[in-house]
């Protein structure tokens, strides 16, 4: 959509909005004048959930029906655990023990985790309990624990970062 900016030079900008619909205001008007809530809320909302999640767009449609089998052995059973997981979680949610985490081996400093599937599988189970209503955080774990050794000393950056993950 191109505004005048001022009328008596006759400049025009132009401007773009995230959602034609209603211009980024979250409103759109009928006939009547009645407003009502643009679908993009519902929209955005689940935007920021994902994100929040710890999920990257690239990510979102990660699936157990997409992830494509390895060579790698034991990698069978880690998505049938993973497919478990996500049948078992309201039962399981409530109890102490109730994380899941794909780890890889280095054998005689061989890195035998690479490229498994490991990362796949957990955003799969994020995206389902993310689908079912459930909130859920993936993170790397080597990611998330070099930031917690990197602020450890500073109390304060160490608690927002236990609290909030930034």
């Amino acid at each position: 959509e191109t505004l005048p900016i001022d009328q008596k030079s006759n400049t025009t900008t132009t401007k773009y909005y995230d959602c034609k619909e209603c211009k980024d205001t979250v409103w759109k008007l009928d006939e009547n004048a009645f407003a009502t809530k643009c679908e993009c809320v519902s929209l955005q909302l689940s935007k920021n959930i994902v994100e929040l999640a710890g999920i990257k767009s690239d990510d979102t449609g990660k699936s157990f029906k997409n992830f494509k089998q390895t060579k790698f052995e034991n990698i069978d059973k880690a998505k049938e655990n993973a497919i478990q997981y996500v049948k078992d979680f309201k039962d399981i949610e409530k109890k102490r023990f109730n994380s899941i985490c794909f780890i890889g081996v280095v054998d005689n400093g061989e890195k035998k985790g690479v490229g498994t599937g490991k990362t796949h599988l957990a955003i799969a189970i994020t995206n389902n309990l993310l689908h079912k209503g459930i909130a859920v955080k993936y993170f790397s774990y080597r990611e998330e624990i070099t930031k917690i050794k990197q602020t450890i000393t500073d109390h304060e950056t160490y608690q927002r970062g236990i609290v909030t993950g930034k």
